[in-house]
């Protein structure tokens, strides 16, 4: 059966907008991906730069441990020179930790590092060892949260 020569006429004219509301749908999925690809960066970024948070507060961490070790190691002399807030290594170390650029590390923020001591059983031997627990809080520019990386270590 053939069709009025008049319907043809009038397809192209019923086409007309289609192209336009493609190209309006393709824009439309192009800025969705767009803005999740953007979602994707800044997410990335901030984990960077909590990963590099972490790090630094581990280096500070194993940096006073390496002090710890290197010197005296008998229980009243690690408490007399790294125990917070009143002993002289923890002092210079404190100063170091604010120096070191860790963001937020204040006493209003609460994340000021501590040092504890705590005296083990020898397990066996006459010798006590002593535990030393060492805690670097921060605070990152944009977030309200507290972050704290806890160190314990034995020290013999």
């Amino acid at each position: 059966m053939r069709r009025p020569a008049d319907s043809r006429a009038q397809r192209p004219a019923l086409q007309g907008g289609s192209a336009l509301v493609e190209s309006l749908v393709a824009l439309l999925l192009f800025a969705l991906g767009l803005l999740g690809v953007m979602g994707l960066q800044a997410s990335a970024v901030q984990l960077s730069s909590q990963a590099q948070y972490r790090a630094q507060a581990s280096w500070l961490a194993n940096a006073v441990v390496s002090q710890m070790w290197a010197s005296d190691r008998t229980a009243s002399s690690l408490q007399s020179q790294f125990a917070s807030p009143d002993g002289s290594a923890y002092r210079a170390w404190q100063a170091q930790v604010s120096a070191s650029g860790l963001p937020g590390v204040s006493s209003a923020n609460n994340t000021l590092p501590t040092i504890s001591f705590s005296t083990l059983a020898g397990g066996g031997s006459s010798e006590a060892r002593s535990q030393a627990t060492i805690t670097v809080g921060w605070r990152s520019p944009s977030e309200a949260q507290t972050h704290q990386l806890v160190t314990v270590v034995q020290l013999k």
